[in-house]
């Protein structure tokens, strides 16, 4: 089921459930792709309907933002759990390991894509892994496409269907935080939902995109008492 926040479709899906169907779409070999939304996401939605036409197409949508959460709840909605797009991407290699799929990475800031290329293949020794640097050139299962929102989620509408991948899937900075450019917060600090603190102490040059999460905090309680919640289940 999907649920509707400021008119952004997100899947109210698990974690396990969303690697699940991940799997599902490889298998059943058409072209397939998924979205990772956040509030800075959603917000850029509001205005660029393109965005978000390409948002509430995407087979999957999991929700990145411990913001989504928490809007869902204030709108009386269901949304499980915060599925960021690293801890998927790094699921889905495992996933790809083993089964024998073949993932590649495309896009990340400077040589990230290639030092995040090299962790994981010492995570995954047997991991089919390719980087690629402008286009597609070999089939690939699964393609990490990580060039920021909303540039990449309009690159995989766009190309998708004229490039060799079964299914891809857009992860933001996912390849700075496997590469160790990025930092990610400690365990305690994501279970207390303050990840984004964490990374605006690192890099105070997010204060400004951290602004949207008020507009993103008013808009949510615009939607809460303007239609019934019953109205946002999809």
């Amino acid at each position: 089921m999907k649920v509707d926040i400021l008119g952004v479709k997100i899947d109210n899906v698990s974690f396990e459930e969303a690697v699940n169907k991940v799997e599902g779409f490889i298998r059943d070999n058409r072209k397939y792709y998924v979205v990772t939304p956040n509030p800075e996401i959603v917000i850029l939605a509001q205005k660029d309907h393109q965005l978000r036409q390409v948002l509430n197409s995407a087979d999957l949508a999991i929700p990145d933002g411990v913001g989504l959460i928490y809007a869902a709840k204030f709108l009386g909605l269901k949304l499980t759990k915060r599925i960021t797009g690293v801890d998927l991407m790094e699921k889905l290699c495992q996933l790809a390991e083993e089964k024998g799929f073949t993932v590649g990475l495309l896009g990340g800031r400077g040589d990230a894509s290639f030092r995040a290329a090299k962790v994981l293949s010492h995570r995954f020794s047997k991991l089919n892994l390719r980087v690629f640097k402008d286009d597609v050139s070999s089939f690939v299962d699964i393609l990490f496409v990580a060039l920021g929102a909303p540039k990449q989620e309009k690159w995989i509408a766009k190309n998708l269907p004229k490039i060799p991948v079964n299914t891809a899937i857009g992860v933001g900075g996912a390849f700075e935080m496997i590469a160790g450019v990025q930092k990610r917060a400690p365990n305690f600090i994501q279970n207390f939902a303050l990840e984004w603190l964490w990374r605006l102490t690192l890099e105070p040059w997010r204060m400004k995109r951290q602004v949207k999460l008020l507009r993103f905090a008013y808009l949510v309680i615009k939607q809460r008492f303007s239609f019934p919640s019953q109205s946002a289940n999809l």
